[in-house]
Protein backbone atom coordinates (compact mmCIF):
# COMPACT_ATOMS: atom_id res chain seq x y z
CA UNK A 1 0.00 0.00 0.00
CA UNK A 2 2.93 2.45 0.81
CA UNK A 3 3.95 2.18 -3.03
CA UNK A 4 0.38 3.99 -4.05
CA UNK A 5 0.88 6.67 -2.43
CA UNK A 6 4.68 7.25 -2.36
CA UNK A 7 5.03 6.63 -5.82
CA UNK A 8 3.07 9.89 -6.66
CA UNK A 9 2.71 13.58 -5.43
CA UNK A 10 0.40 15.06 -3.05
CA UNK A 11 -0.80 17.01 -5.48
CA UNK A 12 -2.01 14.00 -8.22
CA UNK A 13 -3.46 12.41 -5.15
CA UNK A 14 -5.43 15.24 -4.15
CA UNK A 15 -7.00 15.26 -7.50
CA UNK A 16 -7.81 11.59 -7.80
CA UNK A 17 -8.96 11.43 -4.04
CA UNK A 18 -10.55 14.47 -3.10
CA UNK A 19 -8.75 14.93 0.19
CA UNK A 20 -6.87 18.05 1.41
CA UNK A 21 -3.26 18.26 1.31
CA UNK A 22 -3.34 17.89 4.81
CA UNK A 23 -5.04 14.11 5.45
CA UNK A 24 -2.51 13.38 2.41
CA UNK A 25 0.18 14.39 4.07
CA UNK A 26 -0.73 12.63 7.36
CA UNK A 27 -1.15 9.61 5.00
CA UNK A 28 2.62 9.62 3.73
CA UNK A 29 3.83 9.89 7.23
CA UNK A 30 2.00 7.43 8.03
CA UNK A 31 0.17 9.40 11.05
CA UNK A 32 -3.47 8.36 9.43
CA UNK A 33 -4.75 5.70 8.14
CA UNK A 34 -5.94 5.26 4.40
CA UNK A 35 -9.20 5.15 3.89
CA UNK A 36 -10.46 2.02 1.81
CA UNK A 37 -12.16 4.02 -1.03
CA UNK A 38 -9.47 6.40 -1.48
CA UNK A 39 -7.06 2.97 -1.34
CA UNK A 40 -9.39 1.46 -4.28
CA UNK A 41 -9.47 5.07 -6.31
CA UNK A 42 -5.16 4.96 -6.15
CA UNK A 43 -4.99 1.33 -7.34
CA UNK A 44 -7.05 2.27 -9.94
CA UNK A 45 -5.30 5.14 -10.99
CA UNK A 46 -1.65 3.66 -10.97
CA UNK A 47 -2.70 -0.06 -11.83
CA UNK A 48 -5.00 0.29 -13.72
CA UNK A 49 -6.93 -2.33 -12.08
CA UNK A 50 -10.85 -2.10 -12.77
CA UNK A 51 -11.30 -4.71 -10.06
CA UNK A 52 -10.15 -2.49 -7.17
CA UNK A 53 -13.15 -0.39 -7.48
CA UNK A 54 -14.92 -3.65 -6.25
CA UNK A 55 -12.39 -4.42 -3.71
CA UNK A 56 -11.25 -7.69 -5.34
CA UNK A 57 -7.69 -8.69 -6.13
CA UNK A 58 -7.36 -10.66 -9.16
CA UNK A 59 -4.36 -11.53 -10.39
CA UNK A 60 -5.69 -12.15 -13.64
CA UNK A 61 -8.16 -9.91 -14.58
CA UNK A 62 -7.21 -6.14 -15.53
CA UNK A 63 -9.27 -3.87 -17.75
Amino acid sequence: MDYLIKSITCQEIERITGEDLKTIKQWKKGTKKISVSAIRLLRLYIDGEANALLGIRLGWSYF
